[in-house]
């Protein structure tokens, strides 16, 4: 068929909905925008056009039918913004419970130099900015990269956003004498490949945050970091309702 799924997002003021189409155009399209345009509250009606025969719903193919693709949210005192389809934490409320958790894996001191990896839009970074002096970011994408970089600048917040693969990125910064204090690392559901766990091994950050979406790949990677950090806890947090899966925060310190 030609409907695959359907996308809402959601916060305290954007309402967004998108039909995820087996199809490169969606028939009655009129009629669709006409129905939701009706729903109270909603700012954006859009397709993501995914012909992929893969059980990945999101591509970047997403087009506006009627209103705005982004979102906006506030956390911690700061504006983010967030393209409909681009990656940004599923539920906003315990997001906040998730900064809280990286907040206490962080501890009271200040930081010179902090590396948020697979950092997205910037989120996790930029709301605990204050907390250090040099804040540089990595994303794979390079559209989540300019929401980076723009919700930087919204936020008067000094910080360095580069798209690439982390490794990559990660190796150059530190051949250029960039040492970071703290890492923040938030990788996808596979976890860390070889590489970049050899190189945190290489870098060997003070302090490590480990933020995960699978139990499993997350155990597997803290046995290979424990030569070398100590896991003082591990919090899981109730990100995904009524679903098997679970988001922890892990709190590394190097011994």
């Amino acid at each position: 068929g030609i409907a695959r799924g359907i996308l809402v997002r959601s916060s305290d003021t954007h309402l967004i909905v998108s039909l995820i189409i087996n199809a490169p155009s969606l028939p009655h399209s009129d009629h669709f925008k006409s129905q939701l345009k009706s729903i109270p509250g909603i700012t954006g009606i859009g397709m993501t056009i995914n012909q992929d025969k893969s059980n990945v719903p999101l591509t970047s193919e997403t087009k506006a039918i009627w209103g705005s693709m982004d979102m906006t949210y506030a956390l911690n005192g700061i504006s983010l913004s967030a393209p409909a389809h681009g990656f940004f934490q599923v539920n906003p409320r315990q997001t906040e419970v998730m900064i809280s958790t990286i907040a206490a894996a962080i501890g009271e001191g200040r930081y010179g130099t902090v590396f948020d990896l697979y950092c997205g839009v910037g989120t996790l970074g930029l709301v605990l900015a204050d907390r250090f002096d040099a804040l540089y970011g990595n994303e794979i994408s390079e559209a989540s990269i300019l929401y980076a970089r723009e919700n930087a600048k919204n936020n008067s917040i000094s910080a360095t956003f580069e798209a690439g693969d982390a490794a990559t990125v990660t190796q150059r910064w530190t051949r250029a004498g960039i040492h970071p204090d703290l890492i923040i690392i938030d990788p996808p559901r596979k976890g860390c490949d070889s590489e970049m766990i050899t190189l945190l091994k290489t870098i060997s950050a003070p302090r490590l945050v480990y933020v995960s979406c699978d139990p499993a790949t997350l155990a597997r990677d803290l046995k290979e970091l424990s030569d070398l950090y100590t896991v003082e806890w591990i919090q899981p947090i109730d990100m995904f309702g009524h679903t098997a899966h679970v988001e922890s925060v892990a709190s590394l310190l190097i011994r």
